[in-house]
């Protein structure tokens, strides 16, 4: 348990680094643009490290459904909208608040998966829940004056709040039906299907929307899409040896990492709710870890 909860750590810290990587890379790209320009890299490099290390699995008829869903809503939706609401507001609040993915991930794993849900767990699910609770509701950057433009400001920050919350939500969801998948499938394999889907879909996507490119907006791209899959070999090997909710919680750790870099290398300022919740989310990790 213990080396898959450094793993499950170790995740978090790449998926936090590609969050960065992604937001720099935005200044010069559209959302659509980023995600098709870091799964073409993934799945190529999956495609390889899979031969390489497991061997193609063939695609079974009945597997299709969840890795679909499992790539829809985790990568493909869920990135998608993740990196939209970055726009919208701060790292260290988007960040965390669509990290707590946690949340629906215990849930659906406990309704779904019928896994047991343990007193440190729920105690962690409840840290989670308060955080999550005091960064929606003291969602302001402490710079806000009682003015119309403050109001506009105020109305973005909590779209983008409404927002990450419901990339909470996929990517809780993506969480349940990928340990699904992993009943049968190796996680490279798992990790390879789940990419096709996703480079599929944001191709689709990218047809419609027109992204443009610019050889910053490809090269943050690139390096963004290189941590994300880092993070995904990582929690992967781990999904597939321990509990779901058990490493949703534990790759909660993205929030304090999310909190930190914003502070450290984007300027952006937290107020002291934020510092309050990014305790909880925290906390939570340490629990579960326990």
């Amino acid at each position: 348990m213990f080396i898959y909860s450094i793993l499950c750590i170790l995740a978090a810290v790449f998926w936090t680094l590609a969050m960065y990587f992604g937001k720099i890379a935005m200044r010069d790209t559209t959302t659509v643009g980023l995600n098709t320009i870091r799964f073409i890299v993934f799945v190529v490099l999956i495609f390889i490290a899979t031969l390489g290390i497991e061997g193609l699995q063939p695609i079974e008829p009945r597997m299709i459904f969840p890795i679909f869903m499992a790539s829809l809503t985790g990568w493909i939706v869920g990135a998608t909208l993740y990196f939209y609401v970055l726009k919208l507001d701060s790292l260290h609040r988007v960040g965390p608040v669509s990290s707590s993915s946690p949340v629906w991930t215990v849930v659906l794993a406990v309704l779904f998966l019928h896994e047991k849900l343990t007193l440190l767990s729920f105690l962690a699910l409840l840290c989670v829940i308060t955080g999550l609770v005091i960064m929606t509701m003291f969602s302001g950057n402490g710079e806000e004056k009682n003015n119309s433009k403050s109001n506009n400001k105020l109305t973005t920050a909590v779209v983008a709040m409404i927002g990450a919350v419901l990339v909470a939500l996929s990517w809780g969801s993506s969480t349940v039906f990928t340990k699904y998948v992993l009943t049968l499938y190796m996680p490279f394999n798992a990790m390879f299907y789940k990419a096709i889907f996703a480079v599929i879909g944001l191709l689709i996507l990218s047809y419609f929307t027109k992204p443009g490119y610019t050889k910053h907006g490809v090269v943050y791209s690139i390096i963004s899409g290189l941590c994300l899959i880092t993070g995904e070999i990582f929690f992967m090997v781990s999904l597939k040896n321990i509990a779901a909710s058990q490493a949703a919680l534990l790759t909660s750790s993205m929030i304090p990492f999310t909190f930190i870099i914003g502070m450290l290398f984007l300027g952006e300022k937290p107020t002291v709710p934020g510092f309050v919740s990014m305790l909880f989310f925290f906390t939570a990790v340490v629990l579960v870890a326990l």
